[in-house]
Formats: C-alpha cells, structure tokens, sequence
C-alpha cells in the first residue's frame, strides 16, 4: 500500500515536499503529479521541488512519464529538483529525469538540515 504526502512550505524558501511510501501504482503517481502540477500551477515565483523516495519500494515505470510530463510543462516555474534517496537505481533515475526534463537537480541521500524539519513532520496513517 503506498502513503503520499505532498505539502507545500513558504519560509525560509518556496518548496514543495512530496513524500512517498511504499509500492506505488500508476494512479498513485498520476494523483500525486497532479496535486505537485496544481501547486505549481499555483505558484508566483519558482519553487524546489524535493521528491523524497527514502521508503519507497517499488513504481511502475510508466510513473516516471507522469512525473517527467509534470516535470518538463512547468520547468520554468521549478528553480530545483531534489531527490532524497539512498538507492543507487533511484538515484540514477533521478539524474536522468533532471537531464532530460532540464531542470537542475541535485540528490540527496539524506535531507540537509534545511529540509528536515518538514522532512521530520510527514506522518502516515
């Protein structure tokens, strides 16, 4: 069963956490970019996105194109993309989505000090 969480933080810097947890499905992935697409949509100035994948177990790989989809329409209103995660195939996904959506991204095996305490507040039912 996969968990979302997706919050959007305003100080100190405009950021969108999308948390997930779990094995996700192709429908879980299509709600989650669309409630990121509606942030976004939503947003003035651009924002980070940080995608934490710390506990996730497995996606389909037509997730990534509702990702990568989201990713590339709104690249002008994404100034940062951030991937939390240990796993190396995670990671390199990561890498590649950033490069061929355009948008500069960076990976993360932990969440720095700035991200941690929304990082520290996402709870699952």
């Amino acid at each position: 069963m996969a968990h979302w969480d997706i919050r959007l933080e305003l100080r100190p810097r405009r950021r969108i956490l999308v948390t997930i947890v779990g094995d996700i499905t192709l429908e879980d992935a299509a709600y989650a970019a669309e409630r990121t697409a509606k942030l976004l949509d939503a947003s003035v100035t651009p924002t980070e996105v940080i995608i934490d994948l710390r506990e996730l177990i497995g996606y389909p790989v037509s997730a990534r194109d509702h990702w990568s989809d989201l990713l590339k329409s709104r690249r002008a209103r994404i100034h940062q993309l951030t991937w939390v995660t240990p796993k190396s195939t995670y990671r390199m996904v990561g890498r590649a989505v950033g490069l061929f959506v355009g948008i500069p991204t960076r990976v993360l095996d932990e969440p720095e000090a700035a991200t941690e305490s929304i990082a520290a507040t996402s709870g699952f039912a």
